[in-house]
């Protein structure tokens, strides 16, 4: 139908530098979080928290259930 649209043209973003990680030196100095989530055969869903330190790979914490609340999360962490 050759309408006369302006085309959009995308802004470039300023070029970012990215910065290697940290790697922690002793055991109990830094730990990840990650939440992890399935659904089982019979259509339940469950959620899983797992608290693992960076050094050596130990897990220190995993907490399943259908649903984690942040008042429960915060008990983990502070646990």
């Amino acid at each position: 139908m050759k309408l006369n649209l302006r085309s959009k043209r995308k802004k470039r973003l300023p070029a970012s530098f990215k910065e290697s990680l940290l790697r922690s030196v002793y055991p109990n100095v830094t730990w990840s979080m990650d939440f992890m989530h399935d659904t089982l055969e019979n259509g339940k869903s469950m959620r899983s928290l797992n608290i693992i330190d960076d050094f050596n790979r130990e897990i220190f914490n995993i907490t399943i259930d259908n649903s984690l609340p942040s008042t429960r999360v915060v008990l983990q962490l502070e646990h």
